[in-house]
């Protein structure tokens, strides 16, 4: 196993294969280059660990060299460790080595040993730094991820209690509640209730994760079924604008690799937004089929006013609401980012299509079982 990667860059062969030599014994990989031209480019291209420079070079000399490679702005190029290695050694060298960017200068003749424990020490504290990034990117992740699950809870939870409002304020009206509607509207309640508490377990879960990333475990859902629960939620709202809902589902509808609780904040989203957007008296359909063997297509129809042509391309970005209107006041706008950031995380996507002014057609795609 390597300990790390090494250019050297002199031109003088006979230099150039000794300290070849002496960090291929310690375990380390090496490239040499000649000239200062092709120093940069291996800079560029491999990144190393540690660079070994001489000053006077062919093309470039070595501080312009190591101007040039401290002036790229990536992490892994503009900040690898220079030994300068010179038969230069006056104090205004020296000053204009480190000047330059250099991390240590070595005069010639120098000690092979002295080059060894310097360009050991250099590659340590280089790994060290690396470590250190690499831990603040993951905090950083994680923090994202963490405001990205929030949002989603917060959303989800917003959505479930405007349902539970619903159903409870149908049941207040004693004078209009039969006992069988009174039945179905306790089982809806239930199903809300329940999809809540599924959710902080799922949202929890996410939480803990060790990457920071979203990661939802495929459980295979009944599709069908779960559109018909969601549609079943959101029909006491539908029926008091007179909102019709119509599910077709092919009759070989297999189940894909994706979450249950994913597939429910999608179509939830979904179909809010469609019962928000749709003009009273309208129907709203929900296509599930197979048009591709591979792909599960969950189509939401409606005939509203479709997607302005200015906010088309920023529709799935977060915090970006649809335009209100007195009677329909816009939304938080994380519905449609929550749909599509889910429906990719499941290896899937999510489109759409706005037929102004005849409505929109989203599509959410997902990968079938092999």
């Amino acid at each position: 196993m390597s300990h790390g990667k090494v250019l050297i860059v002199e031109d003088q062969p006979e230099l150039a294969e000794m300290l070849r030599y002496q960090f291929q014994v310690q375990g380390f990989a090496t490239m040499v280059a000649e000239d200062g031209l092709n120093a940069c480019r291996l800079a560029g291209s491999e990144h190393p660990d540690l660079i070994i420079l001489d000053i006077l070079l062919p093309d470039l000399d070595g501080w312009e060299v190591c101007s040039l490679i401290r002036s790229r702005k990536e992490y892994a190029i503009g900040t690898v460790p220079i030994i300068m290695l010179t038969a230069l050694d006056s104090m205004n060298d020296r000053l204009r080595g480190l000047e330059t960017g250099a991390d240590a200068y070595i005069s010639k003749p120098y000690s092979t040993r002295e080059v060894m424990l310097t360009a050991r020490r250099l590659i340590e504290r280089r790994q060290r730094e690396q470590s250190l990034n690499e831990t603040v990117t993951q905090m950083q992740t994680l923090h994202d991820s963490s405001g990205a699950i929030q949002d989603i809870f917060c959303h989800e939870v917003r959505n479930q209690l405007m349902i539970l409002r619903g159903f409870s304020t149908l049941l207040s009206r004693t004078a209009e509640v039969t006992e069988e509607r009174s039945q179905t509207w306790i089982q809806a309640i239930e199903r809300s209730t329940q999809s809540l508490a599924n959710l902080a377990d799922s949202l929890l879960q996410l939480h803990r994760h060790e990457t920071g990333d979203i990661c939802l475990a495929p459980d295979h859902p009944q599709v069908a079924a779960v559109a018909e629960e969601i549609l079943d939620l959101y029909r006491p709202f539908a029926e008091q604008r007179r909102l019709e809902f119509h599910l077709h589902a092919d009759q070989d509808n297999p189940n894909p690799a994706i979450n249950g609780v994913g597939l429910r904040l999608i179509l939830s989203n979904l179909i809010e937004n469609a019962v928000k957007y749709s003009p009273d008296g309208t129907a709203i359909e929900v296509r599930l089929s197979t048009p591709p063997a591979t792909r599960l297509q969950v189509v939401v129809e409606d005939h509203g006013p479709g997607i302005p042509e200015g906010d088309q391309s920023r529709i799935f970005q977060r915090f970006v609401r649809g335009a209100a209107s007195p009677d329909k006041p816009s939304g938080s706008g994380l519905g449609l980012y929550i749909a599509k950031t889910l429906a990719q995380v499941m290896g899937g996507d999510l489109t759409f299509e706005s037929r102004r002014p005849n409505g929109s057609r989203f599509v959410a795609t997902f990968p079938l079982p092999q």
